[in-house]
């Protein structure tokens, strides 16, 4: 009898998971082929001006001139000739991409006039960042890497601890919480953890955002925010938003505090080392075919520029791996306060779209999606329950 009722409980906590419609099938596969041709693209355009010799060429045409000319050209070009290079690849996805977001493709009469601002973005970028790394590289050779991380990082934390919350606020599409009975429960359950005054957005939606559910914690530090959509709270029943409430509270409370700045100061520093120990192992072993002997070259920007690409394959990877582990995270924090768990099994198994694949490829979870897929997240809601047999809970250390 015990066994009999071990196997009907196992199949009461599988949730139903939907089989993904074939527009999502098809979606998926469309998206790894766009994807492989702009990375292919992404890695053959540095090559292809390293090995022909242009890069260097380009460098040596402004010999005599100001130094600071030659770095600043040739990142520019470098830049708009990689813009260049992406733009067929980006019509071609708006036409694969329409028969599934059901979004017209635009034509190309008035498609080519709207990529002239991107570009010139394109090009004042590319000379600012040429002309920082060229002088980094000849101030100090061996430890350009740490200064351009230090830069990097410093930009990045002060983009994110300033310009998500107070760019929101300014636009106009999020406002303050103005509903006292919500404010109530929200403060109850930030008393759980011992928190008090945590800010909450209401996201203004509209008919043109893609997932008008959608929430979020914003901004890093001590300048950061809990966002909700307006239709959660006209779709959801209350469960389902303090549970949501809970999962993003998880966010402000422990992510966006120093384990946000934390992955940027890694992955800053990761990159700039990797990208400049690249640099130097290709000219060791390859200058004779680059024509590159020095790091302190001007064409040495293309190398590095292939570096970097190299290093974001690879790190694209982790960084949404471990993006998957904390929103999971965040999941368990939501349950060990509310103990909802029905109300987060409806919550996984609302998708964003028509194009939602509920259990995911390995290639979008390793290079598209920075949460897991509906499956995954449907399973544990349904399974996570340590209260009921007295087991310790992992975030009981913040519990109040």
């Amino acid at each position: 009898m015990k066994l009999l009722l071990a196997v009907v409980a196992s199949f009461q906590i599988q949730a139903p998971i939907p089989q993904p419609s074939a527009d999502a099938l098809g979606f998926a596969r469309v998206q790894f082929w766009i994807w492989s041709l702009r990375t292919l693209l992404t890695l053959v355009l540095p090559l292809w001006l390293l090995f022909s010799g242009k890069a260097q060429r380009w460098a040596e045409g402004k010999a005599g001139r100001p130094r600071w000319m030659a770095p600043a050209v040739l990142g520019a070009g470098y830049a708009i000739l990689y813009g260049v290079v992406q733009m067929p690849v980006d019509y071609v996805q708006a036409y694969a991409f329409a028969p599934y977001t059901r979004v017209p493709a635009p034509s190309l009469r008035t498609w080519l006039p709207a990529q002239v601002g991107g570009l010139l973005q394109l090009l004042v970028v590319g000379a600012v960042v040429g002309l920082i790394a060229m002088t980094l590289l000849r101030r100090s050779r061996r430890y350009a890497w740490l200064w351009a991380g230090i830069l990097l990082s410093a930009v990045s934390v002060a983009y994110l601890a300033t310009v998500p919350v107070t760019s929101s606020l300014a636009s106009g599409r999020y406002a303050p919480l103005r509903d006292s009975i919500w404010q109530t429960r929200f403060d109850a359950i930030n008393g759980k953890v011992g928190l008090r005054a945590v800010p909450v957005l209401i996201w203004k939606t509209t008919n043109a955002d893609r997932c008008r559910n959608a929430n979020s914690a914003i901004g890093v530090g001590p300048n950061r925010a809990i966002v909700l959509s307006d239709q959660i709270f006209e779709q959801w029943d209350s469960e389902m938003i303090e549970a949501a409430y809970a999962h993003e509270l998880k966010h402000f409370f422990l992510d966006n505090t120093w384990k946000a700045s934390g992955l940027v100061l890694l992955f800053a520093f990761a990159g700039t080392a990797f990208a400049q120990g690249f640099a130097h192992l290709a000219i060791a072993t390859a200058s004779g075919r680059i024509g590159i002997l020095s790091l302190q070259q001007p064409a040495v920007l293309v190398l590095l520029a292939f570096g970097l690409q190299l290093f974001l394959l690879a790190a694209i990877p982790v960084f949404n791996l471990v993006s998957q582990h904390i929103e999971l995270e965040a999941d368990r924090f939501s349950l060990e306060l509310t103990h909802h768990n029905e109300a987060r099994v409806k919550i996984a198994s609302e998708p964003c779209g028509r194009l939602w694949l509920p259990e995911e490829t390995l290639f979008r979870q390793l290079y598209v999606n920075n949460h897991p897929d509906m499956a995954t997240r449907v399973q544990f809601a349904r399974t996570y329950k340590p209260w009921e047999s007295g087991a310790p809970l992992v975030y009981q250390v913040y519990l109040r």
